[in-house]
């Protein structure tokens, strides 16, 4: 039996083709026959008027149909696309135009109160924190080099010490320091006998070279953690005496991505067996050997959120979609996204589950403060409102089981009173 959304649907329809054959019987009417300029101007403003009534009558068919859509997706849709249940004991769907129910208008009063007064908390900590530093004790486990200072003319024959001492702690810093580790083989023969044996040369990183692991380690953490370019740290080695040709230096690079390669392989395998992880995209220049010039190229980063662990990839600066199968094709879990559409391809495949960025979506509702500053900016402060929820999580350094009660406790609501305002509010 058809609901009476659906009745409506049928009856505005109906309406519209009603318009639509008087206005082309209106048009054919001014075109075969001749006319008065004054008559002419009334058949021009009518026809004017019912376009403009059937524009008004197909945006609101279109809304309705939208609607009917979003309700049939909620009863009959994927688990992924239901509405989730609060506090674990049940929801239903307000056919009338999902108003908001006392209890949930109550439950997320408190939590917006609750969180307002959390973000001051920690706001008005911070500025005390700012208006008062605490002078830093210098790290225990540095070496100390003890220096001690006498009175000017001190003689222990003339002059007593007195009990207790003044000490003062200054951070000194020593600059690139290099050495060379001189290795020594002796060869020695048996007695007695014609067997020889060299002592064994220790196993090096990289063969028929004089770099050490310790140098290489260094200049690898000095370009991807420190951000220090190679021809920058070739510079501050010249400031010591020690020149190495950037040649040379590739070269070591090279070499170096061939000896991380297992390790890279095993760090992706560890990321992909946990069941929660994030995804993004982002462009480098790259050199074009061809063009002789850079161009734009992605690379991707996956990050496992439950550890920590992550790595990137690149596939010939490729952000197509498959790039998305390869790497996620065998994943099972949730993937959280910036919303790139080649990631939809996944929401069809079993096990697999699409989750949206806050931050992105904050993005919209930002842009849209040109043309409805006031709706915007309400938007904002529900997902301001989330983000307490997170801050809070942070500032009491709460577990993740912890950090998951507070979310259904106090985010959860927001979000009930945020999605119903947006599918109230949607035209």
């Amino acid at each position: 039996m058809p609901t009476d959304k659906e009745l409506l649907i049928k009856d505005l329809m109906h309406k519209c083709d009603c318009l639509y054959r008087e206005n082309s019987r209106l048009k054919e009417m001014v075109s075969t026959q001749p006319l008065k300029a004054a008559d002419k101007e009334v058949y021009e403003a009518l026809l004017s008027d019912k376009d403009a009534i059937i524009a008004q009558k197909e945006a609101k068919i279109n809304s309705l149909e939208q609607r009917v859509s979003y309700l049939e997706r909620q009863l009959y849709g994927k688990k992924a696309e239901k509405f989730i249940k609060p506090d674990a004991q049940d929801r239903w769907l307000d056919f009338e135009g999902f108003d908001m129910l006392p209890q949930e208008a109550e439950a997320a009063e408190e939590a917006e109160k609750e969180l307002k007064a959390t973000r001051e908390a920690i706001i008005a900590r911070k500025k005390a924190g700012k208006q008062h530093p605490a002078r830093k004790s210098l790290p225990e486990n540095l070496e100390r080099e003890v220096v001690h200072i006498y009175p000017e003319g001190y003689n222990p024959e003339e002059w007593t010490l007195l009990p207790g001492e003044e000490v003062t702690e200054i951070l000194m810093h020593e600059p690139e320091k290099f050495y060379i580790r001189r290795i020594v083989r002796h060869t020695a023969k048996r007695k007695g006998t014609n067997e020889f044996k060299t002592g064994p040369l220790p196993v090096m990183p990289i063969a028929k070279s004089y770099a050490s692991a310790s140098l290489l380690a260094d200049m690898m953490i000095g370009k991807y953690v420190d951000h220090i370019p190679f021809h920058r740290q070739l510079e501050q080695f010249k400031r010591v005496g020690v020149h190495l040709p950037a040649s040379t230096v590739n070269d070591w690079f090279k070499d170096v991505a061939d000896l991380l390669r297992p390790l890279y392989f095993r760090l992706w395998e560890l990321v992909m067996q946990t069941d929660y992880i994030q995804s993004d995209e982002t462009t480098i220049p790259v050199m074009n050997d061809e063009r002789h010039k850079t161009v734009k190229g992605y690379i991707w980063l996956v990050r496992s959120v439950m550890t920590g662990r992550q790595f990137f990839y690149y596939d010939k600066g490729s952000r197509s979609g498959k790039v998305v199968l390869k790497l996620f094709g065998k994943f099972r879990g949730a993937i959280q996204t910036d919303g790139y559409e080649r990631y939809e391809m996944l929401d069809a495949k079993k096990g697999i589950i699409l989750l949206g960025c806050w931050a992105h979506a904050r993005r919209h509702f930002w842009e849209a403060r040109k043309n409805d500053m006031q709706r915007a900016d309400y938007a904002l402060a529900q997902i301001q409102l989330l983000y307490d929820v997170e801050r809070k999580a942070d500032d009491e350094r709460l577990t993740y089981e912890q950090r998951a009660e507070l979310r259904a406790r106090l985010a959860y609501p927001i979000l009930v009173r945020f999605e119903k305002w947006l599918v109230n509010e949607y035209p």
